[in-house]
């Protein structure tokens, strides 16, 4: 598979602000979403980025990547299509048909690894301080059935500010002791 690489664009140098990556506001799907386009399983996707990875006709490259899950612009539907066509009748692939620029996010589990907690530690956190002190907005998501929230790893500081921030061990829970 070719490897995934990080958009040099996508962080602006000037006065530190983040610039946004060219799929930012488009709808990004992951292989559920493209196994429905093409009528398979979401795992027979999967398998083919592995099977199709080198050779004359290579799926379509994702353009994010968070930790393991890949997702692809809902307007690139079109290309997997076109892609499948070729992969039954066995033509070659044009590389413009199937290349893109992948930006590699961090996934929660990168997240964690950051705040030196689990990866389930890291998720309730994120659900238990939703409305009282909520997380860094991710830069993408991937929609799907359990949506697959990802960061720049630029933005570690960030999250990291956001672990000092919250309130320390036993603050604001539960009725007061006799």
């Amino acid at each position: 598979m070719p490897t995934d690489r990080q958009k040099p664009d996508a962080l602006s140098s000037e006065a530190g602000e983040r610039a946004e990556p060219a799929h930012s506001g488009a709808e990004l799907v992951g292989a559920e979403a493209v196994g429905r386009w093409l009528n398979v399983p979401h795992a027979t996707v999967s398998q083919w980025r592995r099977r199709y990875a080198d050779g004359d006709n290579p799926c379509p490259q994702p353009d994010v990547q968070i930790s393991r899950w890949a997702g692809w612009r809902a307007d690139r539907k079109a290309a997997w299509l076109a892609w499948d066509e070729r992969r039954k009748t066995k033509q070659k692939a044009e590389p413009a048909d199937y290349q893109a620029d992948t930006v590699t996010y961090a996934g929660i589990d990168e997240v964690a690894r950051w705040l030196g907690i689990a990866r389930t530690a890291a998720s309730h956190l994120k659900a238990r301080y939703a409305d009282t002190l909520p997380t860094p907005e991710p830069d993408a998501v991937i929609s799907g059935p359990r949506p697959i929230s990802g960061w720049l790893p630029e933005r570690k500081a960030e999250w990291l500010a956001w672990k000092e921030s919250r309130p320390g061990q036993g603050a604001g829970g539960g009725p007061k002791r006799k």
